[in-house]
C-alpha cells in the first residue's frame, strides 16, 4: 500500500479552532488518539568466520558486488506501534504486567492493540505530494518486542508517545496531533517498558507545543495511473480547503541522526562519525536539515573510519576506472552591464530604479522611481489613477490562469502601456494596489524555498512591467488576511501616508478612479465568464473611488451588469427611521433555566449576551473563556459542563454561549437540564455565513471596547463554511420550552454604524 501526505504546523494557541473547524469539514465528532510507538533499527547477521574462504576470494568479491548492487542505500526504521487509552498510563505494580502481551481476546470482542509498521523514505516526486511506501502487521499474541528483535533481526532504538485527534473526509484522513516523550530515559532504555508512565509524567518533545497536520491519502493500486491520480487530486482538494487555516505542503525528506555533523560548506564537510555504522536516517519530519545533507547516503560513507577509501580493486588495470562523468554547464545569465555595474564605484552609479520594503511582515511595496522635473505647488489637489496588477493591467503569457514564473506575462492589451503614458502625463498618480495571498512574508521553515520562489517571482514580475513602461509608479501587494487586504483600505491609507497625501483634501477623489477584473458581473454565455468576486468595486466604494473593469477603461465597453455578494447597506438602510427592535425581548421566565444560544461565530451572540442576559444575572459558559491545555474537545466541553452545573447549584441561571450547531452537541445540554429539573430555551440567531463573516472582519480589525471587548482575532473562512456544513436547525422536540429567534441588528453610534456599513470581506 502507499500513501500521499501533506503536512503543516499548528500553534497550539489555534489547536482549539483548528479542531472545531476539522469537525466542520468533516462532519463528524473528533476521535481521540493515543499511541506508543517503539522504534527498531534493522541490523545484518554477522558472516561466519572464514566463510569467504570457502568460495574463493574471487568468488566472495563477486558475490558481495552482487549484494551491494541489490542491497538499497536507505536504511529505514520499523515502528512497533500500541493503541493506548488512558487508563494505560501510570498502572500500579500489581495490575502491570511483567513483560509486554498482545494477546488479544476475540471472543470478548477485543481488537489488536499491536501493530508491525514499516513506513518508507518518503518521495516527494513531481505530483506537489508526498509518496511513501507503507505496511501494517497486526500482532495477536506473545511478547511484541521479541517477535520484532527476532523478525528483523532489529534493535531497539527508542520509544516515543502521540497524542492526537483524526477524522475522516472521504479517503482523506486526518491526523492533528503531538509528540510526548518521557524525559530522562532515552539513552538509558534497552528495551520498551512493560507498563506506560502517567501521562503527566510525560513531555512535549517540541516546547512549543506546535502540532503536527498530517493529511493522507491511502492507494492500493500504486501503477494504475487513474487510481493514483483520483487520490493526489483529493488531497490537493483538502489542501485548498484548508487555505487561510493550515497551510498544507511537502515533508522534508529525511533528517539525519543527531550524531551526524554538518555543515553547508561542501559535502567533505559534511560528516564526522565514529564509524560509518553510526549514521543512520530518521523516517520522521526534518525541521531544519539541509538538502545537501540529505543527500548523502550511507554508501558515500563507506571506508570512512579514518582510512581513505579509493574504492579500487588490487590489480585492477586503469583502463577499468571510469573518468568520472563531465559536469554540465550551467548557463550564466549575467549580463555585461550587470558586470560592468558591479565593478562601479558607488559614487558613480545610477541610484536603483526599483526599491522594495515590507509593512508590518503582510504589505510588500515596491517603489520604481525616475528623474523627472519637479512637480508644479500650483495645484493643492493631486489625482489619483489605481490599478489592479493581474488580469488588469497584465495576463499570462503561457494562457494558464496563473502565470509560471517571472517572464510568464503579457501586457491584457496592447493599449494599456500608452493608456498609462497618458495618464502620467495628465499629472495622475499611478499606483497598482493588489491581493497577492499566493505570497508569504512571514518566515516558515516548512515552506521557505517555496515562499521565496514565490516572492522572487512576484517581485521580478513586477520589475519587469515597471521597467518596460518606465514611469513613476508604487505597487501595494497585501499578502495576508488583514487590514491591508482589498476590499479593506489599509493598502490606500499607506500609499496617502507615502505620498505626504494624508492632509485633509490633498486628494481629487472625485476625479480619481481604480481598475479592477474583480467586479462582481455575471456571466455572458459564449462572451465572458463570472467575475471570481467583487472585491475590487467594493473597494472602490470604500475609498470613494469611480469603479472600471478593465474592458471598460481600456477597451471603452459598455458597464455590465454586476452582483455584490454581500452589501451590509441593506441591514442599516432597513433600520433607518426605526428606533424599535424588530427582535423579540427576552426576559427571565423562571428562578433557574439555562438558555442555550445557537449561531454561527460572528452572528452576535456574545453582544446579545452582554446587552440582554447579562443583566438579568445570567453566568455565561464559553470554550473560549474557559480554554484548557487539554487538547481532547470532549473534555473541554465537559469542563463546561461542570462550569455550569456549579453555577446551577449556586442558584444561578446559566447562558450556554458557544455555536451548538447540532443535536448531540444540544442533547448535552438539555440531558443537563432534565437532570436538574429546570427549564431550557433557545436562543437561534439567523444570520447568514456571509454576515457573520462581515462581523468577525470588522470586530477583528477594529479593536476597541465597543467593538471587540475580548480581543479576537480574525477566523478562517472555513469556520463559517464548516459550521454551516454541521448545523441543524433546532426543534422543539429536543427538550426546549422555546426556541425564540434573533435577526441580526446594528448596536452602535452613527460612527461605528458608518465604519460597519463598509465592505469587509
Amino acid at each position: 500500500m502507499h500513501e500521499l501526505l501533506l503536512y503543516g504546523q499548528v500553534s497550539a494557541a489555534r489547536h482549539d479552532q483548528v479542531l472545531k473547524i476539522l469537525a466542520g469539514f468533516a462532519a463528524m465528532q473528533p476521535r481521540r488518539t493515543l499511541q506508543r510507538r517503539v522504534i527498531y533499527k534493522p541490523q545484518r547477521e554477522p558472516e561466519e568466520p572464514g566463510s569467504h574462504l570457502r568460495r574463493g576470494g574471487t568468488q566472495a568479491v563477486a558475490l558481495k558486488q552482487k549484494q551491494q548492487a541489490t542491497t538499497p542505500t536507505q536504511l529505514y526504521y520499523t515502528h512497533l506501534v500500541q493503541k493506548l487509552s488512558e487508563e494505560d498510563f501510570g498502572k500500579a505494580a500489581s495490575e502491570a504486567n511483567d513483560a509486554l502481551s498482545a494477546h488479544v481476546n476475540f471472543e470478548g470482542g477485543e481488537e489488536p492493540k499491536w501493530s508491525a509498521l514499516f513506513e518508507d523514505i518518503p518521495d516527494t516526486g513531481d505530483r506537489g505530494v508526498s509518496i511513501r511506501f507503507t505496511n501494517s502487521t497486526d500482532i495477536i499474541g506473545g511478547n511484541p518486542h521479541t517477535f520484532m528483535i527476532a523478525s528483523g533481526p532489529n534493535r531497539f532504538v527508542t520509544e516515543y508517545y502521540v497524542e492526537g485527534h483524526h477524522f475522516v473526509k472521504g479517503n482523506v484522513v486526518i491526523f492533528l496531533h503531538r509528540v510526548l516523550h518521557e524525559p530522562g530515559v532515552r539513552n538509558l532504555q534497552t528495551e520498551p517498558k512493560a507498563v506506560p508512565p502517567a501521562f503527566e509524567v510525560l513531555e512535549l518533545l517540541d516546547q512549543s507545543g506546535t502540532y503536527i497536520l498530517e493529511a493522507k491519502v491511502r492507494v492500493q493500486d500504486f501503477k494504475e495511473a487513474s487510481v493514483l491520480e483520483s487520490g493526489v487530486n483529493e488531497l490537493k482538494a483538502f489542501q485548498t480547503s484548508m487555505r487561510g487555516c493550515v497551510e498544507l505542503s511537502l515533508p522534508d525528506r529525511l533528517a539525519m541522526d543527531t550524531r551526524v555533523k554538518y555543515k553547508t560548506q561542501g559535502v567533505e564537510a559534511l560528516l564526522w562519525c565514529r564509524n560509518p555504522s553510526d549514521i543512520s536516517y530518521h523516517n520522521i519530519i526534518s525541521t531544519g536539515t539541509t538538502r545537501k545533507a540529505q543527500r548523502i547516503s550511507t554508501k558515500a560513507l563507506t571506508g570512512m573510519n579514518g582510512v581513505h577509501n579509493t574504492r579500487k580493486r588490487a590489480g585492477a588495470s586503469e583502463k577499468e576506472v571510469s573518468p568520472p562523468p563531465a559536469k554540465r554547464r550551467q548557463q550564466s545569465h549575467t549580463t555585461n552591464k550587470a558586470v560592468t555595474s558591479f565593478f562601479t564605484p558607488t559614487s558613480k552609479k545610477e541610484p536603483e530604479k526599483m526599491l522594495w520594503r515590507t509593512v508590518r511582515n503582510s504589505l510588500l511595496v515596491g517603489r520604481y522611481s525616475i528623474q523627472a522635473a519637479a512637480q508644479s505647488a500650483s495645484k493643492p489637489k493631486l489625482r489619483v489613477a489605481a490599478f489592479d496588477f493581474d488580469s488588469t493591467l497584465i495576463t499570462p503569457a503561457s494562457g494558464k490562469k496563473f502565470g509560471r514564473d517571472a517572464s510568464d506575462w503579457k501586457w491584457w492589451h496592447s493599449s494599456v502601456p500608452g493608456k498609462l503614458k497618458q495618464l502620467h502625463g495628465e499629472g495622475y498618480l499611478l499606483a497598482v494596489v493588489s491581493n497577492q495571498g499566493g505570497i508569504s512574508l512571514k518566515p516558515d521553515p516548512k515552506t521557505i524555498k517555496s515562499d521565496q520562489k514565490r516572492l522572487a517571482d512576484f517581485k521580478g514580475k513586477v520589475s519587469a512591467v515597471l521597467s518596460q513602461l518606465d514611469l513613476p509608479v508604487t505597487v501595494y501587494a497585501a499578502t495576508g488576511r488583514d487590514e491591508y487586504r482589498k476590499p479593506r483600505v489599509g493598502m490606500w491609507a499607506e500609499m496617502l501616508e507615502d505620498h505626504d497625501l494624508d492632509e485633509v483634501d490633498r486628494v481629487d477623489l472625485e476625479n480619481s478612479f481604480f481598475v479592477g477584473d474583480a467586479g462582481g458581473r455575471e456571466a455572458v454565455a459564449g462572451i465572458s465568464t463570472k467575475d471570481h468576486s467583487c472585491v475590487d468595486r467594493d473597494f472602490a466604494a470604500n475609498v470613494g473611488l469611480t469603479f472600471h473593469t478593465p474592458e471598460e477603461f481600456f477597451l471603452q465597453q459598455s458597464p455590465q451588469p454586476y452582483v455584490r455578494g454581500f452589501d451590509p447597506t441593506t441591514y442599516t438602510s432597513s433600520l433607518a427611521g426605526s428606533s424599535t427592535s424588530a427582535n423579540p425581548v427576552i426576559t427571565k421566565t423562571d428562578v433557574l433555566d439555562i438558555v442555550l444560544l445557537v449561531g454561527s461565530p460572528g452572528a452576535g451572540k456574545s453582544s446579545f449576551y452582554r446587552k440582554h442576559l447579562q443583566p438579568l444575572g445570567y453566568a455565561r459558559v464559553n470554550q473560549d473563556i474557559l480554554k484548557t491545555q487539554l487538547s481532547n474537545i470532549l473534555k473541554q466541553r465537559e469542563k463546561c459542563v461542570k462550569a455550569a452545573t456549579a453555577y446551577i447549584e449556586e442558584g444561578t441561571s446559566v447562558v450556554v454561549d458557544n455555536t451548538n450547531a447540532d443535536q448531540d452537541v444540544r442533547a448535552i445540554w438539555v440531558q443537563l437540564a432534565k437532570t436538574r429539573s429546570i427549564p431550557i430555551r433557545c436562543v437561534l440567531f439567523t444570520a447568514s455565513a456571509k454576515l457573520c463573516e462581515h462581523n468577525d472582519t470588522f470586530r477583528a480589525l477594529n479593536l476597541g471596547s465597543e467593538t471587540n471587548p475580548e480581543n479576537r482575532t480574525i477566523l478562517p473562512r472555513l469556520a463559517f463554511t464548516s459550521f454551516a456544513s454541521r448545523y441543524r436547525a433546532p426543534k422543539l422536540e429536543e427538550g426546549f420550552r422555546e426556541i425564540v429567534k434573533v435577526d441580526f441588528e446594528f448596536a452602535g453610534s452613527d460612527a461605528l454604524k458608518e465604519l460597519w456599513s463598509k465592505y469587509w470581506v
